[in-house]
This record gives structure tokens, C-alpha cells and sequence, in this order.
């Protein structure tokens, strides 16, 4: 049979971010890989029959079975360079060998009855053979000394209920069955080639469900409230690296390992309706290439099969009426990428402007001027980015309007003069909604006010927010902690009861919203504390904010002023906060006004001049009465 190499090697890395490149088929028994001897010709089993080639898939020969249990044949080799296809079949499990590369196989052999497994692996490692499956609750291991003529007894090496998954690996040093249960990881480990092995150990705990492991190297599936990840441990150690995460569905997760490549694939529903999946490089923890959609990839309708690292190359194999197909999805070539600001995980508004910055090396110093941003796969058109300097880029992104609530992907793609391309993917989230105070929910005794706050989304910016408690016109000194979704004052003296105190507040989340400047009434008593809402409030108002020149460039204006008008005369409050919610700069002016100006030189409180990027600035008024108004605006610094 003639194998299409359907996409040359340019061609590919051109459009590396509209393709989808693997799905792993894990069903029972039935592993639909790619093998490779040590002579790298390739042999790949399925329902069609058993496909073999010399020439590293540029061409297969169709080898037909004998009965269709082989279709589910699993194929190992021993040090002699004897191929083994090993398949289940009436309670038994049997085998075959080939003594020349998978060009003939021997009649079928019965190795050992009351073998009717949910799923098994095998593998040959120093000529032993190493059998582990799972039936009903329990997982138990097999293993053979002399090619399989004789078996020692079975060892039970897990029994629960609550196993979700399990996998086997193994080498010349160890052999290791990892399985999930109760959010939990535990492993049992030999050193001896599986003549004994450990008790479970815990390898890996989590909060979230973990779902699933990589069956041909250690990684695992969690699914968090906000979505689903990826993680495997960083090389040598036992820390957890998040190699994906997404709000979508992902499954059939798979990795391996090639010297110091990483190969990660999976599939998600993010990316289509009909095939669905997805493939990372990682090198030392850097992703190289992530594909992105599935909409013109070149084995649209056909089964991926299975890929190869080679040559710092992705090789990938797919199949679909008797014809399989090859292409080489990575490019060395290819721009890296890495996105430095925003930073993962950050929350903002529709419609938010976003600073963007990138680091991207080129080995061909050609990169094109402007790169392209996407959100969720969708091109943007809404942005301002600065040429390539120094291998970096910057600028502005305005995000849309219509985005809803939760998390989201932002993909930015650097191409060079070549046609070669790179990306880097982070997510971000969208809150548009303001927290409040659940007032009639606030507790207070003397030694500590704790109010409630309702939040849903992005979380409590505690940088921010800004309450004040005072009794009569002086202001109560002590401590203010923001805990999850509360927040707490310790005075430094306690209370008086049957004191009468003001609650002013002013509520800011992770995504900028903020509540309205409000306050409220408490007296406390001895077994008490009432609460009078809206005790203090007037009609002031902050008609016109504005603020120039903005962008505001260190380089080139000395300072940018801040006009404000309003409704009557009030003081003025200036908080200048950087993207993260940390306060930069305060600036007071205490002669009651109805209009006015307030500069700023692009300095923090220490003189220190701040970072080009996005900042949000807080005007608020207070008039005589104790009455306040607030408005909120942003200075882009350059």
C-alpha cells in the first residue's frame, strides 16, 4: 500500500496552528499505535489488518490476519529482534512471533487460560515478559522468564472499588503500576524485574477529580471547577508542571518521551464536533508548537493513529479506507514564543484594553512585523501592537465586547518571511460582575468587624478595595485582611459598645469591576451589633474624567494631567494601582473644589519611574457631609 506524505515540510509549519494532530485509542484491549523495532520499521495493527514498513511509513505493505482478535494485538520485541503480537481471545490469552521483522508470523500460541481482562499492557523488557490487567476491582501482574514457556503466580498489585484508571511503565531499573483513586495517585513500584513489589505509595494528591493517566509515559487528567488539565512532574523532580489546561472537555490523554522532547496529545472538544484532538512539543518545559483547530487539517474524516519526535520533527501518521497518510508537523525553523504580560489566569471586563508583551526568538532574524492575536480561535482585528525590537513585542489589545463570563483562550502566532510559524497560548477569564456588601450579613463585636462580600467570578482585588471604619470624624486604626469572599477589621483598640461607627467602602475584584462607593451604620451593643444601611450619602457626582496625553511616553512628556469636574464642592483622593492591583501612587488634595487638575509624572511612591504598560487610576470625592462619589480611569504608559 502507498502512504501519501500529503503536506511538505514548509508547507506544514505554515499552518501549524490550524491543525490537530493525534487521538490514542484506549479502549480495553485494543492499542492502535504505531510500533517501532529496533530497526525503526514500523508496524501498526487494526481492524483492517496488520500494516509493515521498512522505510519509516513512506510506504506499508497490508499483511492479512488470521482472525480478527488479532486486530486488538498488542506488539512487543526481545533483545534477539523476535516481534511478539500478543491478543485475547475465549479466556486466553495467545500468542505469535515473526522472526523477520513482521514479515511472517508463526501459527498462534495459547499462553495461559483465565485471562478475560476489562484491559491489560504488555511489555518485554531484557527478554522478561511483563503482563498487568485489570478485572472488575482488581489489578494484578504476570510475568515470564523464558519467553513465555512458563508464568510465576500472579501478584495482586491494587483492589478497590474506586479505581478510575490505572497505567504500567517500566524499564531495565524499574517497573511501576500508577492508578487514581479518591483524587489520589499511588504507585507500587518494583526493582527486582517484578519478582516482588512495593505497597501503594501516594505519588500525587488533589482537591479536583483526576480523571486519567498517560498510558506510555507519566502524566495525568484533572478536572477542576473552572476546567480541565494536564499536568506531568518537571524532569528529576517530583513537582507537578501544568502542561495544558482548558475550560473544555479533554480525554484521551497520551505522552512520550524522546531524549529531551516531550509529546503530549489529547483529545478536547474545544476544537470540533466530529475528530477531536490535540499535540504538544515541550522542550525543558518551553511548548514549541500547540495545534489549535481542526477546520482544514489534512485527514479531515480519517483516524489519527499515532507520532514520532525525530529530528526535533513531529511525525504523524493517520488512516482511512486502507490508505494511511504521513506529514511532519514541527519546524525548528518555527518562532518562539512566549507571552510575558498578561500573565495565565487573569481576569478582566469585556471590552477590556489589554497590555500585551511577548518575547520571540527567530533563528532566521526575518520575522514579519506584526504578529497575529487570537481570542478563542477568532482573529482580532482590535489591537495596536509596536514592530519587533530587540525580540520582543508590545501593545495594546482591545477585548471584545461579546465575551461571556468564564474562561477563555488568547493565541498569539509569530511568522516569519519563510512562511514559518510559531504560537503561544495562554487563558484568561471574563467577570463583569460588580462585587457587594451582603450588609445584613456584617458581624461585629469590639475586637473585630467582619463583613461578608459577594463575589462569584474573578475574586476579591484586596490590593483595591478600600475600607474605612470611623467613629465621628476620626478614622479607626488597625487591620484589614481580605479572605476569600470576606473581610475582616481588627482595631488596635477595641470598640466602645453602644458605639455608634461608619463602614465606608469601596469594592474592587481581580477584573476591575467595583462596586458603588457606599456606607453604612453599626452600634454595638454588649450581645449585639445593628446595622443601619446608607447612613451617610449625598447627590455629589463626578461629571467629567479625563485624563492627557494618554498614552502618556516617560521619554517625551514630563507628566500627564488628570481633569476632573464636579456637582459640588468635595475633596479629592487620587489612587494610581498597577495591572495586578498593587497601589503605585496616592495624591490628596484637601481644599474642596468643583474642579480641578492632579498631574502625574509616570513615578511610584518611591520616585521610581514604573514599567510601560496599563494602569488604573481612582478619583474619589468627599464632600463636607461625608457624601462620596467615584470614578475610575486608565493612563497607558509607553
Amino acid at each position: 500500500m502507498k502512504l501519501r506524505e500529503v503536506i511538505g515540510y514548509y508547507t506544514i509549519s505554515r499552518h501549524i496552528s490550524s491543525i490537530i494532530v493525534i487521538l490514542f485509542i484506549l479502549a480495553a484491549v485494543s492499542h492502535a499505535k504505531i510500533f517501532q523495532d529496533t530497526q525503526k520499521n514500523l508496524h501498526y495493527i487494526s481492524q483492517n489488518g496488520y500494516y509493515r514498513s521498512t522505510n519509516f511509513g513512506d510506504t506499508w505493505k497490508k499483511i492479512p490476519l488470521n482472525s480478527t482478535y488479532e486486530s486488538t494485538g498488542i506488539l512487543q520485541e526481545n533483545s534477539n529482534g523476535i516481534l511478539y503480537m500478543f491478543w485475547q481471545k475465549d479466556d486466553a490469552l495467545w500468542v505469535e512471533e515473526s522472526r523477520n521483522k513482521g514479515e511472517i508470523y508463526s501459527k498462534p500460541k495459547q499462553l495461559f487460560s483465565d485471562f478475560e481482562p476489562d484491559a491489560f499492557s504488555i511489555k518485554i523488557i531484557k527478554d522478561v515478559w511483563h503482563i498487568v490487567f485489570k478485572k472488575g476491582n482488581d489489578v494484578y501482574y504476570i510475568s515470564s522468564q523464558n519467553n513465555g514457556k512458563s508464568f510465576a503466580p500472579r501478584q495482586l498489585l491494587a483492589s478497590s472499588p474506586n479505581i478510575i484508571d490505572w497505567a504500567f511503565y517500566g524499564d531495565e531499573q524499574l517497573l511501576s503500576l500508577y492508578f487514581i483513586e479518591n483524587k489520589t495517585i499511588y504507585k507500587a513500584e518494583s526493582n527486582n524485574q517484578g519478582i516482588t513489589f512495593s505497597n501503594k505509595k501516594e505519588v500525587y494528591a488533589s482537591n479536583n477529580d483526576i480523571i486519567e493517566l498517560a498510558k506510555s509515559f507519566f502524566a495525568w487528567l484533572e478536572k477542576s471547577p473552572s476546567g480541565y488539565r494536564i499536568f506531568c512532574f518537571q524532569p528529576n523532580t517530583k513537582i507537578p508542571w501544568l502542561a495544558y489546561e482548558s475550560p473544555e472537555e479533554i480525554s484521551s490523554i497520551d505522552s512520550k518521551t524522546d531524549s529531551s522532547w516531550t509529546l503530549i496529545s489529547f483529545s478536547q472538544k474545544l476544537f470540533s464536533s466530529n475528530t477531536k484532538s490535540l499535540i504538544k512539543l515541550s522542550n525543558n518545559k518551553k511548548i514549541i508548537n500547540t495545534t489549535t483547530n481542526l477546520k482544514d487539517v489534512f485527514y479531515q474524516g480519517e483516524m489519527p493513529i499515532d507520532c514520532f519526535t525525530d529530528k526535533n520533527d513531529i511525525i504523524l501518521f493517520a488512516n482511512k479506507n486502507d490508505e494511511i497518510k504521513k506529514a511532519i508537523l514541527h519546524n525548528p525553523d518555527a518562532p518562539q514564543l512566549t507571552i510575558i504580560s498578561p500573565s495565565k489566569n487573569l481576569w478582566f471586563k469585556q471590552g477590556a484594553a489589554v497590555f500585551l508583551s511577548a518575547n520571540v526568538i527567530d533563528k532566521n532574524h526575518d520575522l514579519k512585523d506584526t504578529p497575529q492575536i487570537f481570542i478563542d480561535d477568532q482573529v482580532m482585528a482590535d489591537f495596536s501592537l509596536y514592530p519587533f525590537t530587540n525580540n520582543n513585542v508590545s501593545g495594546f489589545i482591545l477585548l471584545p465586547d461579546q465575551l461571556k463570563e468564564g474562561s477563555h483562550l488568547l493565541r498569539m502566532q509569530a511568522e516569519d518571511k519563510m512562511g514559518n510559524m510559531g504560537e503561544e497560548i495562554i487563558s484568561f477569564g471574563i467577570d463583569n460582575k460588580s462585587p457587594s456588601i451582603v450588609k445584613e450579613s456584617i458581624m461585629a463585636t469590639p475586637t473585630q468587624i467582619i463583613i461578608p462580600i459577594k463575589e462569584t467570578n474573578s475574586g476579591i482585588d484586596s490590593a483595591s478595595t478600600i475600607i474605612k471604619i470611623s467613629e465621628g470624624s476620626s478614622e479607626v486604626s488597625g487591620k484589614t485582611v481580605c479572605s476569600g469572599n470576606t473581610v475582616s477589621f481588627t482595631p488596635l483598640k477595641p470598640l466602645s459598645t453602644d458605639g455608634k461607627y461608619i463602614i465606608e467602602y469601596l469594592l474592587y475584584d481581580k477584573a476591575g469591576n467595583s462596586s458603588s462607593c457606599e456606607s453604612c451604620s453599626i452600634v454595638l451593643s454588649s450581645t449585639n451589633a445593628n446595622i443601619y444601611a446608607n447612613s451617610a450619602s449625598s447627590n455629589l457626582s463626578i461629571t467629567n474624567l479625563q485624563n492627557g496625553p494618554n498614552p502618556f511616553n516617560m521619554a517625551f512628556q514630563e507628566e500627564t494631567i488628570i481633569k476632573y469636574t464636579l456637582s459640588s464642592p468635595a475633596n479629592i483622593n487620587l489612587y494610581i494601582f498597577s495591572i495586578t492591583g498593587e497601589l503605585l501612587y496616592k495624591s490628596t488634595i484637601a481644599s474642596p473644589l468643583t474642579s480641578g487638575t492632579i498631574s502625574w509624572n509616570g513615578k511610584n511612591s518611591n520616585g521610581k519611574n514604573v514599567s510601560p504598560g496599563i494602569y488604573s487610576y481612582i478619583i474619589i470625592a468627599t464632600d463636607t457631609q461625608g457624601g462620596k462619589a467615584v470614578k475610575r480611569g486608565k493612563i497607558i504608559v509607553l
